[in-house]
């Protein structure tokens, strides 16, 4: 499939404390698992980075991970590769991957200043594809979960006013 410049593949997830696996990625917000994701990857981070075959020519094109992200910069990286090229998926997991507490998955402070960064840097191409609020109203819920809701409201806005 030459007109992918990057694929990826579903994968298991084990959480250490339970040792029991779950599939990912989960169906999406938008149901596109290929081609043109670059609005579903917007709203939901779908793809495992250890699962992502690349172009290297695409991949330095778009300019790589980038160093300004504290967490999710994977992620960042894969918005921005999908805003220019297609991708594609292969419905199989093909790997495992262990969540291990302490790992650089499990900081919520980086999480959270990270996915309120990224909101301001999409935020115009959110707007004008009708999916703003519900990428901000994931980003509350989440912080509910921590009890961080005050913290991320002043994270957001320090962001969305520079």
């Amino acid at each position: 499939h030459p007109q992918y410049n990057m694929v990826y593949c579903m994968y298991q997830v084990y959480f250490e404390e339970k040792g029991e696996g779950i599939l990912f990625p989960q169906q999406p917000f938008q149901k596109v698992m290929e081609g043109k994701m670059y609005h579903t990857l917007l709203v939901q981070n779908l793809i495992g980075t250890p699962t992502i075959l690349v172009n290297r020519k695409s991949f330095l094109d778009v300019g790589g991970f980038s160093t300004d992200y504290k967490a999710l910069e994977d992620w960042e990286f894969v918005v921005r590769f999908a805003k220019e090229n297609l991708i594609g998926f292969v419905p199989e997991p093909l790997m495992n991957a262990y969540l291990l507490e302490g790992g650089v998955s499990s900081n919520q402070g980086a999480y959270f200043e990270s996915r309120c960064k990224m909101l301001a840097t999409y935020r115009k191409d959110m707007e004008k594809a009708g999916i703003l609020d519900t990428v901000m109203r994931d980003i509350f819920v989440r912080a509910g979960h921590y009890n961080a809701v005050e913290g991320v409201k002043k994270i957001m806005m320090y962001y969305l006013t520079r």
